[in-house]
């Protein structure tokens, strides 16, 4: 019996709870809920404007990058595959021993040539630097595909006039599309994760690449 009183009183005291004072007690709570919105409003708009800085800059760098790289290996990966120079094999082998290296070990002479070159927290020193492991693999990577390339299609184009750059342009390389692909995947993918250079040669917010903006502005 006096358990079911209590239910029945507390049961009547919510029914009389009158609604001017659940609405007194939401307005109060209504200017700290605007007031948590609008300081976060500007602090989420900086943030938002400082990602889009970081994965510009990022973007910007792994593209341009990737470029150069893929237009240095295509040459020199046609080079010691094609034209059959006295110590091309050497070359090759030299080239991919030099991607072997670490990074941790070449940053040390760059970073002194970009001090130099007065390249320091800028997108140009990063630029300059990442085809130093990029050119290195790519170029192994396009002479296995050019060395499945018949010569025969070569030795036909000589014949009928063709020079070395047309060969190269409209034979070799529709060819060998499969393997830019490649290279250029493998390129952009390790640009955009690549954290050492970035975080010795850059130091300002505006310059600064994913990996490094997030673990020292975000």
């Amino acid at each position: 019996m006096g358990f079911t009183s209590f239910s029945h009183s507390l049961r009547n005291a919510c029914r009389f709870t009158s609604r001017t004072a659940l609405t007194r007690k939401r307005k109060r709570c209504r200017p700290r809920t605007m007031a948590i919105g609008a300081a976060a409003g500007p602090i989420s708009l900086m943030a938002l404007l400082a990602a889009i800085v970081v994965v510009t800059n990022t973007v910007l760098v792994s593209v341009v990058a990737t470029f150069v790289s893929l237009a240095c290996s295509v040459l020199a990966a046609y080079a010691i595959e094609r034209l059959r120079f006295n110590g091309s094999k050497q070359t090759g082998l030299a080239i991919f021993l030099a991607y072997l290296v670490p990074p941790s070990i070449l940053f040390i002479p760059l970073a002194t040539i970009v001090f130099k070159l007065g390249l320091f927290d800028t997108r140009w020193a990063l630029i300059l630097t990442y085809p130093t492991f990029l050119i290195p693999f790519c170029t192994w990577l396009l002479m296995g595909y050019f060395r499945s390339i018949p010569y025969e299609l070569e030795e036909c184009a000589l014949i009928d006039g063709a020079t070395r750059w047309q060969i190269l342009t409209k034979i070799i390389l529709p060819l060998a599309f499969p393997g830019l692909i490649s290279a250029g995947i493998f390129s952009l993918t390790l640009c955009w994760n690549e954290f050492i250079y970035a975080l010795t040669f850059l130091s300002s917010t505006q310059n600064k690449t994913v990996p490094i903006a997030v673990v020292s502005e975000f």
